[in-house]
């Protein structure tokens, strides 16, 4: 929907199967404009690609706080977890969450562990509000970008 925009995959080592196989069914458009570094970064490596990033968009994660910590806009994904205890719900940042009836299952009293073969909770978050809600956070943080002198 917008040919200007750049996407850049990141996650852990372990992670780097996943995003290599989930990269490979992105469309020509967007796999054109993406980079995937997954298990490529260090910590330092992420700090300065979220400094430099117009958004962070992603589920729950150690990056989602490093970026919020960086005043990075955030769009942000949850199910497995609450966004009301690790949530960012005040402007630039946005959450999505169904509230299924089994979320969250991860949590504190269960050692942060759950037996849930498939994220339902995160599958039923619909694309069209995600998309929309991409575009005004990039347009906003480019249009305030271009008003600092």
């Amino acid at each position: 929907k917008k040919p200007d925009f750049r996407f850049i995959f990141i996650g852990s080592l372990e992670e780097h199967k996943f995003v290599d196989h989930y990269f490979e069914t992105l469309p020509p458009l967007v796999s054109r404009r993406a980079v995937n570094l997954s298990g490529k970064t260090s910590i330092s490596e992420l700090l300065a690609l979220l400094k430099f990033g117009k958004v962070y968009l992603g589920n729950d994660s150690g990056p989602l706080h490093l970026a919020a910590a960086l005043g990075l806009p955030t769009i942000a994904f949850f199910g497995p977890e609450t966004p009301n205890l690790y949530g960012y719900n005040s402007s630039p940042h946005k959450m999505f969450y169904t509230n299924h009836f089994c979320s969250p299952c991860l949590n504190s009293f269960k050692y942060k562990v759950s037996k849930c073969e498939r994220n339902v909770c995160l599958e039923n978050i619909e694309e069209e509000p995600v998309v929309k809600a991409l575009i005004e956070t990039v347009e906003n943080r480019f249009h305030q970008t271009a008003l600092i002198p």
